[in-house]
C-alpha cells in the first residue's frame, strides 16, 4: 500500500509541475498542439532573455493568434529541428510552426498551409572583409549555415564553397567573428537578430526569396482547411503584418504577397529593440546576480521534476522487483523460469 501511495503522490507532483493542473485539464477550449525548436533561436521561437522560463518569438505570436481563430488553446511542444517532421508524421502534435520551408522532399511526407511569411537570405561578413561582396565571391571560401535549410541548398549551388553546417543560429556567427568562417548565409530575420555587432556587415540577397508555411499531416485535411482560412483572415485584417512589424521583419516579399500597396516598413519594432537591449546590455556585478537569480524558479522546477521522476522510477522498480522476487521464489516452474531469465538477462 505504501508503494501505491508513493506512486500516486509522485504522479500528482508530475502533473502539477508539468503544468497539468485541474484547471488546465478542465479548460473549455480544446488544445492546439504545435511543435517547434526553441533552441533554434530568435526571432522564430526562443527563451525570453529577460525570463528564460518563457518562450517568445514571432511564430509564438502567430500560433496564439491562429489558435484563437480556430477556437483552441495553443500548447507548445519542443522538438529538435531535424525531428519536427518525423514527430508530426507519428502524430505527436497537430502542426509544425518553425520556419519550415516548403520543399519537394517535405511535400512527399506532409501537407503545407498557405505561406504566412516570405523570407530572403542575407550574406554576413566581418566588417574588415574586402574579398566577399556578393554570393559569387564565396567560391574558394568557407561559408557557414544551418543544416537542412534553404540557405544550405543555395550555397551548395555555388561552385567551390566549403559549407560547414550548424545545429543552431548563434554558433556560425561566433565562428565568423573568431575567423573560423569567411561568411555566413542565413535567413534575413536570423541575421537581423544575431549579426547585430558593429563588426559585422549584412548584405540582403533580395532576389532570393522563399515561402515559410505550417506543416500538417496528410490525413488532417479538415485542419488544413481551418488553418488556411484563419491565415487568410489574419492576412486580410492586418494581424500578421502587425506581428511582423512588431518584430522588425516586415519585408518587401511579404508585403507583395499580402498585396500591400504601401512600402514594407517596421515603424516601431518593439520586440527587436527589447531583444537587442537584453542581449547587448553590459551588466554590473549586482545586475548579473539579479539576472542569475531569475533562473532560480526554472532550476527549482527542473529539480522538482527530477525528484518526481525519481520517485516514480523507484516505485515502479520496487514493485517490479517485488513481483519478480515472489515469482522466482514461490512460483511454479512455468512462472519462475521466465522470471529468472528476465533477472539474469535484463537486470
Amino acid at each position: 500500500m505504501k508503494v501505491i501511495a508513493y506512486l500516486l503522490a509522485a504522479m500528482f507532483v508530475l502533473f502539477v509541475f508539468a503544468g497539468l493542473t485541474p484547471d488546465a485539464i478542465a479548460q473549455s477550449k480544446p488544445v492546439m498542439n504545435w511543435a517547434g525548436d526553441a533552441e533554434g533561436g530568435a526571432p522564430y521561437q526562443f527563451p525570453d532573455p529577460r525570463d528564460p522560463s518563457k518562450i517568445i518569438g514571432f511564430e509564438v505570436d502567430i500560433a496564439k493568434a491562429l489558435a484563437d481563430r480556430i477556437g483552441k488553446t495553443p500548447h507548445f511542444i519542443q522538438n529538435q529541428w531535424d525531428g519536427l517532421v518525423p514527430g508530426l508524421e507519428r502524430g505527436e502534435y497537430e502542426m509544425v510552426i518553425a520556419g519550415l520551408e516548403i520543399t519537394p522532399e517535405r511535400l512527399e511526407k506532409i501537407n503545407f498551409s498557405t505561406p504566412y511569411y516570405y523570407s530572403t537570405l542575407s550574406l554576413t561578413v566581418r566588417l574588415d572583409e574586402t574579398r566577399i561582396r556578393k554570393p559569387e565571391d564565396l567560391s574558394g571560401h568557407r561559408a557557414g549555415t544551418l543544416k537542412a535549410t534553404f540557405a544550405e541548398r543555395y550555397l551548395s549551388e555555388i561552385p567551390s564553397v566549403d559549407i560547414p553546417t550548424y545545429d543552431n543560429q548563434l554558433h556560425p556567427y561566433l565562428d565568423l567573428m573568431l575567423g573560423r568562417l569567411d561568411a555566413v548565409v542565413l535567413d534575413t530575420p536570423i541575421a537581423l537578430y544575431y549579426a547585430y555587432s558593429p563588426q559585422m556587415r549584412n548584405v540582403e540577397l533580395s532576389a532570393v526569396k522563399f515561402p515559410i508555411a505550417i506543416g500538417i499531416r496528410k490525413s488532417d485535411t479538415a485542419l488544413l482547411v481551418q488553418v488556411n482560412q484563419a491565415l487568410e483572415a489574419m492576412k486580410r485584417d492586418g494581424t500578421l503584418k502587425a506581428i511582423y512589424q512588431n518584430w522588425g521583419m516586415y519585408n518587401l516579399p511579404t508585403a507583395e504577397y499580402f498585396g500591400d500597396k504601401e512600402a514594407a516598413s517596421n515603424p516601431n519594432p518593439v520586440q527587436l529593440q527589447e531583444y537587442l537591449k537584453a542581449v547587448q546590455t553590459q551588466h554590473t556585478f549586482f545586475e548579473r546576480i539579479v539576472q542569475y537569480w531569475s533562473f532560480l524558479p526554472l532550476l527549482l522546477r527542473g529539480a522538482l521534476m527530477t525528484v518526481a521522476l525519481s520517485c516514480v522510477s523507484m516505485a515502479l522498480a520496487v514493485s517490479l522487483g517485488l513481483l519478480l522476487a515472489v515469482a522466482r521464489s514461490f512460483g511454479s516452474r512455468l512462472v519462475a523460469w521466465p522470471a529468472i531469465a528476465f533477472i539474469e538477462i535484463i537486470l
